[in-house]
């Protein structure tokens, strides 16, 4: 050691500690401290003698350092790039390719051969790399077994001597690398040189793999040369894999090859071949797959009959009863995935040409497919699959069918076999689309139960793509199941067809046509019994029924008769387990359209909605939706003082409750009290959105509405003023208890919003002073302040017809905001600039109705403070200085 210069001693000690760093690592029991080894490796790596580590590793008998040589060598030329020059840059080159010729003919491990392959192409990729026919030029240099310059690398002894001089341990990193290059290629953004470059790599390529292709092709295998056989089966699957690896790189035309279909056409009719050995069909599916997906083009007529004869023959046979039997290996999926493609592939000449005996093999099975047994997505893989390839062959065919309709002049087509394809789609996944029972439910995860759910959903979206095809034959058919199912009490068939229904509302529940097959489902006596419990069905079709009939609300507009036992059903849900839901929001839907129907029923209505609020399980949004569904009922009621005696049914239990809650807030329950307090805010406002008169509803001047008497009803009349004398308690009692809850004061917001869209006055058109004062109150800590400003914004609004109404509240709601501006001046360590914006944008809304309010304001509210305008503009101009994007927009548009 004493003869051993001490900076070459230095870098020894740098090597052996990087060994000693890398066996650490991959020791086990070390992962408390694995992040510290990389840390310092990756300073070796990175230091001046980092070249040096990474030659001193990957001579290395360790696999794990070769691995971490080849790293170092990546990490180096990354790093040292732009300062190597040209010399050195040539001179790294010879290395690298000598140091790939030692790891091939010592047959190095695959884990350090790819990631030195990863290295080789770092170095292709940098910008400038002296470097063009890097395939061509390693092939060669491996195959003489030295470094060759690239100017000895014609291509003609590229291809006529070293490509059949190759043995198969030379031949098969060579693909690799091959397809390394390809999949690295789709990381980096193509500049001219580098397109430049990868074209002719893409050529070599495309030697390399139809050599190899070739000679597998040309093997007798009824000899028995079993290790051969295997090796040259190791050569057919890595040069399919780099030819699909290349196809999927030239996506996009990122590379271009001016001759492309001729080039690979040898390649692929190879790769066509050997669909038939079966250890290389998975591989020769995958490429022709990606071949059909990406470059259809690419095939022609010939390659088109082979694989027609391979998918419909013994060989697809095979495959196809493996998926029936539930086998979802690679192989199967594979051969899944090739079916589809072909049949994207040939879509109108399945649909509309001549089929021959093969062709009726593929739809054969693209039907027979989904009996694969289980569950979709839970036991069967392939379904979903198949159902993606039938939705969209159904929107592809639907366009088809009208550009044809179109060419021939108007003349309708009569796409009969379309139909029968399509319409056999619903029967092949029918009973795919059946709930469980609940003991096999109750062991599925929550991904199975997410993913079974969205096979459903994507059948629902099928049958919206097949509709343009099956018009009302579709209804026709569902309708159909649903009354067959029905009768026979099979719920989970049932379930399933007012499922399919639910999801073909929008496309046919305005229509009156539809009434007719709907009225064989809801006109009969099992459905009334059904809806009176006299037949009893389970939790699941209950749910779906519920929101179905939320769905077709226009057909209950249309037929008022059927609303007493619809209704009587969902109210009898809201008691089912998870149907309370689907029920309430059915019943708010059916109430708000057609309650000039339901007043007859409205004292039920409350006495329903009264059971349900003393029902403390019960879910505060199912009660919301139950309320806003009932005061649109009390709306439509007449006259007034009904109206008035329903709404003090409807608040005066609520204001009971709001009283409990403050009770219980100062007796220290506070949780609880804080949760009776949020239902019955959230209820109150529920009941003002019920409670509007419709958008729809006609203005006449000449009812007792318009007399002064109705409109004095409201604020003169003792009955009339006590609904809001509740309201206006149940705002004082619950803000004045829970003052910084922020689910109080967006209710809150909602209940006084409520009353600013009526035109006449009403039990929600509160006072001005109510809103004011609630909003005067907020603060910059107050939570929600966007919505509480949001409100101060709506109420101005509201007013916006004749704002010299309420230019004195306008004047007050500027004051306001200006005090909120001066102290966010005074103190800026409480600047918020959700605040900010919240005032700035009120600012905004306001000013082109109430700019008088704000100009008169010459002189500052109290003497001693700064004046309103030039404390708003100070503000919002510091306010343009920050970064904070919402206040920035709203302060430039000030």
């Amino acid at each position: 050691m004493a003869g051993i210069p001490p900076a070459q001693r230095e870098t020894q000690a740098l090597l052996d500690e990087a060994r000693q760093l890398i066996h650490a690592l991959n020791a086990p029991g070390n992962a408390g401290i694995a992040k510290s080894i990389q840390e310092r490796l990756q300073a070796l790596q990175k230091s001046e003698v980092g070249w040096t580590i990474a030659d001193g590793l990957l001579a290395s008998d360790d696999t794990n350092a070769r691995f971490f040589g080849a790293l170092t060598l990546t990490v180096k030329i990354h790093q040292d790039w732009e300062h190597l020059g040209e010399a050195k840059t040539k001179d790294l080159l010879v290395h690298l390719i000598n140091i790939f010729i030692l790891m091939v003919s010592r047959d190095e491990a695959a884990v350090s051969m790819r990631k030195f392959m990863s290295t080789l192409t770092t170095f292709f990729f940098k910008p400038g790399a002296p470097w063009t026919h890097c395939i061509r030029h390693v092939t060669m240099s491996v195959a003489s077994g030295k470094y060759l310059s690239e100017d000895q690398c014609e291509q003609e002894r590229f291809q006529k001597i070293a490509l059949p001089s190759l043995s198969y341990e030379r031949m098969l990193p060579l693909l690799s690398f091959s397809t390394t290059l390809a999949e690295e290629a789709l990381r980096y953004a193509l500049n001219e040189d580098l397109r430049g470059r990868l074209g002719p790599n893409f050529r070599d390529a495309l030697f390399l793999v139809e050599f190899v292709l070739e000679q597998v092709t040309l093997f007798n295998r009824d000899v028995n040369q079993l290790p051969i056989e295997e090796q040259l089966n190791k050569l057919a699957i890595e040069a399919m894999k780099s030819l699909n690896a290349w196809l999927i790189a030239i996506r996009g035309d990122r590379i271009s090859l001016s001759d492309l279909p001729k080039a690979v056409a040898a390649p692929l009719n190879y790769s066509v071949q050997l669909l038939a050995i079966s250890d290389l069909a998975e591989m020769a599916m995958e490429l022709l797959t990606e071949v059909l997906n990406s470059h259809a083009k690419l095939l022609g007529i010939e390659h088109l009959t082979s694989i027609l004869h391979f998918l419909s023959g013994n060989f697809g046979e095979k495959y196809a009863l493996a998926l029936l039997n539930g086998n979802y290996d690679e192989d199967s999926m594979r051969f899944l995935d090739l079916l589809l493609r072909y049949a994207t592939a040939e879509q109108i000449q399945l649909f509309t040409g001549e089929l021959n005996d093969q062709k009726q093999r593929i739809l054969f099975l693209l039907h027979t497919l989904f009996r694969g047994p289980g569950f979709v997505e839970v036991d069967d893989k392939g379904s979903s699959l198949l159902l993606e390839y039938w939705t969209e062959a159904a929107d592809d065919m639907s366009d088809y069918i009208m550009q044809d309709y179109i060419m021939q002049g108007g003349v309708e087509i009569s796409p009969d076999r379309v139909k029968e394809e399509f319409a056999r789609v619903i029967s092949d996944c029918y009973d795919k689309l059946r709930y469980p029972d609940p003991s096999v439910l109750k062991e599925w995860d929550d991904d199975d139960l997410r993913n079974f759910n969205g096979f459903r959903r994507d059948f629902a979206d099928f049958l919206l793509a097949t509709y343009p095809l099956l018009g009302f034959e579709l209804i026709e058919k569902l309708v159909e199941l649903t009354t067959s199912s029905m009768n026979s009490q099979i719920w989970d068939s049932f379930e399933v067809a007012i499922f399919c229904l639910g999801f073909l509302a929008d496309s046919v529940a305005e229509n009156p046509k539809v009434d007719k097959l709907l009225h064989t489902i809801f006109h009969s006596e099992i459905f009334d019994a059904i809806c009176f419990n006299r037949i009893s069905i389970p939790v699941k079709p209950r749910q779906t029924l519920s929101d179905m009939i939320a769905r077709y609300t226009a057909y209950f507009e249309r037929n008022h008769d059927l609303l007493p036992r619809v209704l009587n059903f969902l109210f009898n849900s809201l008691d089912a387990q998870s149907c309370d839901q689907a029920a309430s929001k059915s019943i708010s839907f059916l109430c708000q359209n057609c309650r000039q129907a339901l007043p007859m029923y409205v004292d039920d209505f409350i006495n329903k909605v009264d059971q349900l609020r003393s029902n403390s399980s019960v879910n505060v949004t199912t009660l919301e939706r139950v309320f806003e569904g009932i005061a649109a009922v009390v709306q439509a009621t007449t006259p007034n003082a009904a109206q008035a005696a329903c709404l003090i049914k409807l608040l005066g239990p609520l204001h009971q409750l709001a009283e409990q809650a403050r009770m219980e807030a100062q007796s220290n329950y506070h949780d609880e009290a804080l949760e009776k307090g949020i239902k019955v805010m959230r209820c109150a406002a529920s009941i003002g959105k019920g409670f509007r008169a419709p958008d729809d509803a006609v203005i006449d001047l000449d009812s007792e509405g318009a007399s002064p008497s109705a409109n004095n009803f409201w604020t003169s009349d003792e009955l009339g003023r006590t609904p809001q004398a509740h309201l206006i308690q149940i705002l004082d009692t619950l803000i004045g208890t829970f003052p910084t809850d922020g689910d109080i004061i967006e209710a809150t917001c909602d209940v006084l919003k409520a009353g600013y869209t009526e035109h006449m006055p009403g039990p929600y058109v509160l006072p001005s002073q109510v809103t004011i004062r609630f909003i005067k109150a907020a603060n910059v800590t107050s939570p929600r302040f966007p919505t509480i400003m949001g409100t101060a914004s709506a109420f101005l609004a509201s007013h916006s017809a004749n704002p010299s109404a309420v230019q004195n509240e306008a004047t007050e709601l500027i004051i306001h905001v200006y005090d909120l501006m001066n102290f966010m001046n005074a103190q800026p360590d409480q600047y918020d600039p959700e605040v900010a914006h919240s005032c700035i944008d009120f600012l905004n809304l306001m000013l082109p109705k109430y700019k008088t309010a704000l100009f008169n304001l010459i002189h500052p509210p109290i003497p001693q403070h700064s004046a309103v305008i030039p404390t708003i503009l100070t503000f919002t101009l510091a306010v343009l200085k920050r970064p904070d994007p919402l206040p920035l927009r709203s302060a430039s548009a000030f």
